[in-house]
């Protein structure tokens, strides 16, 4: 896949994070970058423009395919419409601790994206420093609780690994009020190797490491990603409300504020215009064929409810996992 990203700026250092770490990608995998910033209040933009054709011009003459626009509107409105018209894979953009993030995430720019984007979201911490703002993941780590909602991040992970390549670590936590109840740790360890396989014929080339763990979901998140060097983490969101309602409760919101490693997030937009394009081309199942499959329904089912919350517990291990392919 040549990967189409579009890079949102706001003139803050902050999002040039976002900006190396999209040209990061796309010079190891290749693709096509724009770097968009809206103009809020109507002012004079010929000093933006100037600088965000620098920034392209840049690029270019380093061997980036790199476009820019500026469009005169309030934000989100205009980061939607640009995503929608130019069609990227992702859309790039930083986070800012400093701010409060959970404060950030619910009331700002982000989250609304997040929720409102037909295309998964790359959100890339502040710390750019850090080396993995500066190098393509080798590894991506997609936490999953046995549901389909959260297998929905499993196919831009898995496209992405292709891709750059990456190998893939499936990451299944178990929850410890939940290994008190009826859950049974084995159920976990059958539901993890059942998608190792699967997720592997995706993914041949690369491996697929497949790992059950307990405790706090985010706890066990951080600790997986730095132990296992992870370099990039996909996850799925409800995002109504806010990212407090994610697929692991809390948990997206817990590991934007700690992760010094990016994040791809997969919102109820993404998936429901994913579900849309499986539905015009056929599901595309990892035996090689091609049928409507169960993941349609179960996939628009979890989608829709975003009203009831799970309670903060894994859910029950599907058998057999919903999850028959990725497609981006």
């Amino acid at each position: 896949m040549s990967l189409r990203i579009l890079v949102l700026l706001d003139g803050t250092p902050q999002a040039e994070g976002a900006l190396r770490y999209a040209e990061v990608l796309v010079r190891t995998a290749g693709g096509h970058l724009k770097v968009f910033r809206a103009s809020v209040g109507g002012g004079p933009t010929d000093y933006l423009e100037r600088a965000l054709d620098s920034i392209a011009t840049r690029l270019r003459e380093t061997g980036v395919p790199t476009e820019w626009s500026v469009v005169e509107g309030e934000a989100v409105p205009a980061i939607l419409d640009a995503a929608r018209s130019w069609q990227p894979h992702f859309i790039a953009m930083t986070t800012s601790r400093s701010s409060g993030l959970d404060r950030w995430l619910n009331d700002g720019v982000a989250d609304a994206i997040v929720r409102s984007a037909e295309v998964p979201v790359l959100v890339v911490p502040p710390d750019a420093a850090h080396p993995s703002a500066r190098k393509p993941p080798t590894q991506i780590m997609v936490p999953l609780d046995g549901s389909a909602l959260a297998e929905a991040a499993l196919g831009p992970a898995t496209e992405l690994a292709r891709s750059l390549p990456a190998d893939v670590i499936l990451l299944r936590v178990i929850e410890e009020d939940t290994m008190r109840g009826h859950f049974h740790p084995r159920e976990a360890e059958h539901y993890i190797q059942t998608m190792r396989d699967q997720v592997g014929a995706a993914v041949p080339q690369r491996q697929v490491n497949a790992q059950v763990a307990s405790g706090s979901p985010t706890v066990a998140i951080a600790r997986a990603a730095n132990e296992l060097a992870a370099g990039l983490i996909a996850m799925s969101t409800r995002g109504r409300g806010g990212l407090t309602r994610a697929v692991l409760g809390s948990t997206a919101t817990a590991t934007l504020e700690q992760s010094i490693v990016p994040l791809l997030l997969v919102g109820p937009a993404a998936m429901t215009a994913s579900l849309s394009r499986r539905g015009e081309i056929g599901l595309t199942s990892l035996q090689g064929r091609t049928d409507s499959g169960p993941v349609p329904a179960l996939l628009a089912a979890a989608v829709a409810d975003t009203v009831e919350e799970q309670g903060g517990q894994s859910f029950p291990a599907s058998d057999p996992p919903s999850w028959t392919g990725s497609t981006i």
